[in-house]
This record gives structure tokens, sequence and C-alpha cells, in this order.
């Protein structure tokens, strides 16, 4: 595969999980339950959604870590929002 391919897939999956963490900080500002809980839903399938995606894309080890850097802190975030893994 391209390495421009595989970049701009890896772009993707970053994006994805930068989108699912502004869910999850909406969803911490919110006064309005209903809100609250689908951004929180709405970041869990970002996070499932990336994980999936994963398996799929051929990244480097570079850019795995980055990936698993970010899924470990919107997991932190999910758990506190009261997700279960």
């Amino acid at each position: 595969m391209k390495s421009s391919v595989r970049n701009n897939q890896f772009k993707f999956l970053l994006a994805d999980l930068d989108t699912a963490l502004t869910f999850i900080d909406i969803a911490n500002t919110t006064g309005n339950e209903e809100m609250r809980q689908r951004n929180s839903q709405n970041a869990r399938c970002a996070y499932d959604t990336v994980l999936q995606l994963m398996q799929r894309i051929p990244l480097d080890d570079v850019q795995k870590k980055e990936i698993r850097k970010k899924l470990t802190l919107l997991r932190t975030r999910l758990e506190a929002v009261g997700q279960w893994f």
C-alpha cells in the first residue's frame, strides 16, 4: 500500500479520536442529561470504530503508539462518564 494512502488513513483515525475527545468535552460540560448521554455514546462509537479499523490499516510502530495513546486517554475519559469496557 502506498505510504500516502496509509498516512491518510492514519490521519483519519487521529481525526476520529480528536472528534471523540470533543464529544467527551461536550458531555462533561453540558447540563443537559440527554446531550451528555448522546455525546458519550458518540465518543464510545468512535472508540470502537478506531479499534476495529486499526486491525485493517497497516500502521507503523510510531503511528500505532500515537493511536494507542489517544485511545487510552479516550477510554479513561469514557470510563469517567460511566462507559463500561
